[in-house]
């Protein structure tokens, strides 16, 4: 009965009563076939929709006849098949602009086609359509007299338009399909009509295709037993680098470690990793590079300690602290002698590291330096002053300092933004990179490097003049190598004439940031082990037009990536508290301002501001989601700086002194020259009506000063200003002047010439 009831609803069957009425013996093998026609039917529907879906969607930019240009099975067993759109009558290989006849285009489109053929241009080979559709977006929105709908272009509107210009010959369109047993990955790539299957760039994009999808974005699936004995069985495929024993043990390590939790809350400080040694930007290169290459190339392993070696260490700890000491691998008292050899990866020897070990062997001392701690701490500034304890490596330290040092995991984008630096500096090439885990990425650490002696350069912004520079070469065979081109990085750096303000004022100078620099981000693609050897040349990443050849955008001549500056006079005085009676003025000065119950309830922040000693009646908005992006390239105008107005003018007797002793000598006072200056200041007073006003030229009291003493030849006037100045700061009897001046007529002899 079932199966007469199933069969006519999904075949369209017409009921028999005489057959439901007798029964059907056949009951279960009915049922068995209509359920397998009905699985076969569902199965041909969601085929033909798949199939009808993907012409649709994933080959619609190829066109009605597309070409294979490129087919091959790679040594890793990789099936690669490059696909290229339908080919025009013929490609237009030089253009500016788009050139068109349609009258239905808008000119939207018209501009969103000159947009993407400008960035064929500039870029020759585009690899993902979603960045190419984000880069117009932006541009639509920093485009003058844009409207508030632009700016939000769709992926269909794109690939109409990327399809319109592969059918007129303006660009290309590649379809790269990857498989193995395993995986299935398609790529678009859109390039200029000149570039070709066998172009370097194309084939550097392949490359790196392959090893992004199937050697360096293994993920780990849960599978159950069965499907464990399954693959067991199976030929073994690609390996990914990331899934050995020696890195799985690190990253539970390293993830153990981070996650703790403090026992008590902490004040944050800005400044609190100044006191236990954070570096600047070039000297944490340089640490992590020293770091790097002690680890990788000059590690030697100790044989055994002498007895003064181990005395020389436990004469640092009480007796009952002994069992304390972690295992010491190296002689003498120094961030090294905590430090383990590095784990031995398969086929990643020879010159590379994992950057999770790197992490996971950084002591204490050098921690701190190369990362910003931020909680405040007054225990592990006493605990850092210990001369042994401040090397313990990060596993070794107590639980509570380990998480105000590890503190929501920040020294982890901290270690990426560095090494990426040492990248772009030309010392140090990466591997094999899981983007998802920022620290399972293998690094090389580079032989060889070189600088150019700029310090021959005209005096310029931030770009050096191009001409032919001194080319230094480096090898790095010993620590003395890594020392010596620091040293020289630094000295060249400091004697490169930029930073004039004067050459550009009036002028816009454009300020590229390196994290998105194009040239800059050739240095961050994945190589294998042996490319990596191949391309350890010496050649410097970038534009070459900054201080010692480097990137322009990395800024090497700022002494302040170098030292850090103490405060300012200006800051010190900001930092004090404000003065009562202002600020008891500035509330006096708000006025209460209507504010509607729709806004009260919004979930922005309302805030009042002052706007230049006015009563506060502005009301501002400020958005808490919104976050601060960093601008890719943006324009910074040099403004004219003020030149100071001379508060005298220097006569000929002052600008032979000048001469003779220099602009910045500095005079010795004795005791008589300071009374002379002070019966001087005093006459001041007396004679003007205004305690403020100099009534007597500062000349004649210089003159007066060389005249009665011989030995203040070499005073100017500037001199006798500063000292004036500083005594009425100082001297006691200096600040009673201007009270008792008035006193003065009661002497007699005054009395008989002055009256009051």
């Amino acid at each position: 009965m079932k199966s007469i009831f199933t069969k006519s609803l999904v075949l369209g069957v017409k009921l028999n009563i005489l057959d439901m009425l007798e029964g059907n013996k056949n009951d279960t093998e009915d049922m068995q076939e209509v359920s397998i026609d009905f699985e076969t039917l569902i199965n041909d529907r969601r085929s033909i929709a798949f199939k009808v879906s993907q012409s649709y969607t994933k080959d619609y930019l190829l066109g009605p006849a597309p070409i294979v240009v490129y087919e091959e099975t790679t040594s890793e067993n990789i099936n690669v098949t490059i696909i290229l759109s339908t080919p025009p009558k013929e490609y237009i290989l030089d253009f500016t602009f788009y050139i068109t006849f349609d009258k239905n285009l808008t000119a939207l489109s018209i501009f969103r086609t000159n947009t993407i053929l400008e960035i064929i241009n500039d870029r020759t080979l585009i690899c993902d359509i979603y960045k190419l559709q984000k880069t117009i977006m932006e541009i639509e929105v920093e485009a003058p007299g844009s409207k508030p709908g632009q700016g939000k272009i769709d992926k269909n509107t794109l690939n109409r338009l990327l399809l319109k210009l592969a059918g007129e010959g303006y660009i290309k369109i590649f379809k790269v399909v990857m498989s193995n047993d395993e995986k299935f990955r398609t790529q678009w790539i859109i390039a200029h009509p000149h570039v070709e299957i066998n172009h370097p760039l194309f084939k550097a994009t392949q490359e790196q295709l392959v090893l992004k999808f199937f050697l360096g974005m293994e993920k780990v699936h849960k599978v159950s037993s069965k499907a464990t004995e399954n693959l067991l069985k199976q030929p073994p495929s690609l390996p990914s680098p990331f899934d050995s024993n020696e890195i799985t043990e690190s990253l539970n390590m390293l993830k153990e470690i981070s996650d703790t939790k403090p026992s008590s809350s902490y004040k944050i400080s800005r400044m609190f990793g100044r006191l236990l040694g954070f570096q600047p930007k070039f000297v944490r290169l340089q640490l992590l590079h020293e770091l790097l290459y002690y680890l990788i190339y000059d590690y030697q392993p100790m044989d055994r300690m002498s007895h003064s070696d181990i005395e020389e260490v436990l004469v640092h700890y009480a007796p009952e602290e002994f069992h304390d000491i972690p295992p010491i691998y190296r002689r003498g008292v120094d961030w090294k002698m905590f430090i383990p050899p590095l784990p031995i990866h398969k086929e990643w020897d020879n010159g590379w590291a994992l950057l999770c070990d790197v992490i996971l062997a950084i002591p204490l001392s050098l921690w701190v330096k190369l990362f910003n701690t931020t909680l405040e701490c007054p225990e592990l500034y006493a605990y850092m002053e210990h001369p042994v304890r401040k090397h313990y490596l990060i596993k070794d330290i107590p639980l509570e300092f380990r998480h105000v040092i590890m503190f929501k995991r920040k020294y982890l984008p901290n270690a990426v933004e560095l090494l990426y630096r040492l990248c772009f500096i030309g010392l140090v090439q990466l591997g094999p990179q899981n983007t998802q885990v920022k620290d399972q990425i293998f690094l090389y650490l580079n032989r060889r490097t070189t600088l150019y002696d700029t310090s021959t350069s005209a005096p310029s912004y931030h770009k050096v003049t191009p001409k032919n520079y001194k080319q230094i070469s480096f090898i790095f065979s010993s620590r003395n190598n890594v020392e010596a081109y620091w040293c020289q990085l630094w000295t060249i750096s400091m004697n490169t004439p930029l930073g004039q303000r004067t050459v550009m004022e009036g002028k816009s100078v454009t300020i590229e940031n390196p994290a998105y620099k194009t040239v800059l981000l050739d240095a961050l693609k994945s190589k294998t082990h042996k490319q990596a050897q191949d391309d350890d040349t010496g050649e410097i990443p970038g534009d070459k037009q900054g201080a010692a050849g480097l990137d322009s955008s990395m800024w090497v001549h700022l002494k302040r990536n170098w030292l850090w500056s103490s405060k300012t006079k200006k800051q010190v005085q900001s930092s004090k508290r404000e003065d009562p009676n202002i600020r008891d003025a500035n509330i006096a000065c708000i006025k209460p301002v209507s504010i509607k119950y729709k806004e009260l309830m919004n979930q922005n922040r309302k805030t009042f501001l002052p706007n230049d000693h006015v009563q506060f009646q502005k009301l501002v908005t400020v958005n808490p989601q919104r976050k601060r992006e960093k601008c890719r390239v943006f324009q910074r105008k040099v403004s004219f700086k003020k030149k100071p107005k001379q508060k005298y003018a220097l006569d000929s007797k002052d600008k032979s002194i000048l001469k003779k002793v220099g602009i910045s000598f500095r005079a010795a006072w004795s005791r008589k020259e300071d009374s002379l200056l002070i019966i001087c200041k005093a006459a001041s007073n007396f004679l003007s009506t205004k305690s403020n006003e100099q009534i007597i030229p500062l000349s004649i009291i210089r003159d007066v000063l060389h005249s009665l003493c011989p030995e203040s030849k070499d005073k100017t006037t500037g001199a006798c200003i500063r000292r004036i100045v500083k005594l009425s700061n100082v001297d006691p009897v200096m600040k009673r002047i201007k009270d008792n001046s008035r006193n003065l007529f009661n002497l007699q002899e005054i009395s008989k010439y002055f009256s009051p």
